[in-house]
């Protein structure tokens, strides 16, 4: 085990084996969490007599999109009902029910059910209610949890089995997810300056900000109250410099900077959260945001019975590193070794010819 210890840890950082399973699982809870909230809105926002009938919404849908447009831009699995009953109503229930089952199959049995197969269903389940929810589904998490999820379908692994695909990660999915954080993050500060709003660019937003938050938590009245203007306005410029430069380092090919970047990601989003009620936007930006820490980061503050909840076994993942580096490191020697030899012939030789020389000299 000690020859474990002379790994460089620098020989782990792009490798998103814990990350990828921390995040997939995130995922699906965040799926559970919104699908659980919608169960209970259904009837009285979509349901027949619901504010905004989804079988209403068909039929406008269908008379004002001439052919079979319909299915083509709003691809719903309503189309295939009879939208004059309570048909879209209880279809909506079934959708809801079943990404709820699959969620919690994702989480509690991994090792079948935690692949893009699953994840499909849970998009294409949560897009029928972005599009028959109407207005009610056009708020920024639900965008959000739509796009992450399409790219999930392809972060996640393809086989059923978890030894399959634990030492594989798709670069591709990878970085495009850390795109949709850093457009996400970046985006928020565009709109709060060309907003041009006096407050905000006066450094001063914080003294409104925080009684005006969707639903008033302590935390909310302390700050408000307590903290002094200077100290709300080094807030405010922090929070610019979270949200407009921070996301940089998301992709610098040093670690440590990658880390640190996500550190304060996730401590800036924890603040929204415990200030105010976002949904679950922000807990859906600190699931997203566990990508950019890499393995070693998480071995090192995760105990092992962590990690085996999550059914990771950290020799797997140590063990192809540690033969990889050792194969690196007898190559190396054998270069060596060789130039050496190389270098004392070309030696041997020449003294031979300065001693014939002498000789004749």
């Amino acid at each position: 085990m000690k020859e474990f210890q002379k790994i460089n840890k620098e020989t782990i950082p792009h490798r998103i084996i814990i990350a990828r399973i921390i995040f997939l699982k995130g995922l699906s809870i965040i799926y559970l969490i919104s699908l659980v909230s919608l169960y209970g809105q259904i009837q009285g926002l979509w349901g027949n007599e619901g504010l905004i009938p989804s079988n209403l919404f068909l039929s406008k849908l269908k008379e004002n999109l001439k052919g079979h447009k319909y299915y083509l831009f709003y691809p719903t699995l309503a189309w295939l009902l009879n939208r004059n009953s309570s048909s879209v109503e209880n279809l909506l229930y079934i959708l809801c029910l079943l990404g709820i089952i699959i969620s919690i199959s994702i989480i509690i049995f991994s090792e079948y059910f935690l692949n893009s197969i699953s994840y499909f269903a849970l998009w294409y389940i949560y897009y029928n209610f972005t599009i028959l929810g109407q207005t009610f589904m056009k708020f920024a998490w639900d965008g959000l949890l739509s796009e992450i999820g399409f790219i999930s379908i392809f972060f996640a692994p393809f086989s059923f089995r978890y030894i399959n695909y634990i030492y594989h990660s798709n670069n591709i999915s990878f970085n495009v997810l850390k795109f949709i954080l850093a457009k996400f993050m970046v985006s928020t500060g565009i709109n709060i300056i060309g907003s041009q709003c006096p407050y905000w660019t006066s450094f001063n937003g914080l003294s409104f900000f925080f009684q005006g938050q969707p639903l008033l938590s302590s935390l909310s009245y302390f700050f408000h109250y307590h903290l002094g203007d200077t100290f709300k306005k080094i807030l405010s410029a922090f929070g610019y410099f979270c949200i407009l430069y921070l996301p940089l380092g998301y992709f610098l090919i040093w670690r440590r900077f990658s880390i640190y970047s996500g550190q304060i990601t996730f401590l800036f989003n924890l603040f929204f959260i415990l200030v105010g009620n976002y949904g679950f936007l922000n807990l859906l930006v600190i699931v997203l945001n566990v990508l950019n820490f890499d393995d070693y980061f998480f071995r090192s503050i995760l105990p092992k019975n962590i990690l085996q909840m999550l059914k990771i076994d950290y020799l797997s993942i140590l063990i192809p590193l540690y033969l990889k580096e050792k194969k690196e490191l007898n190559e190396e020697i054998n270069k060596n070794e060789n130039e050496i030899a190389r270098l004392r012939k070309e030696m041997d030789t020449e003294s031979a010819k300065k001693e014939g020389k002498d000789e004749k000299n």
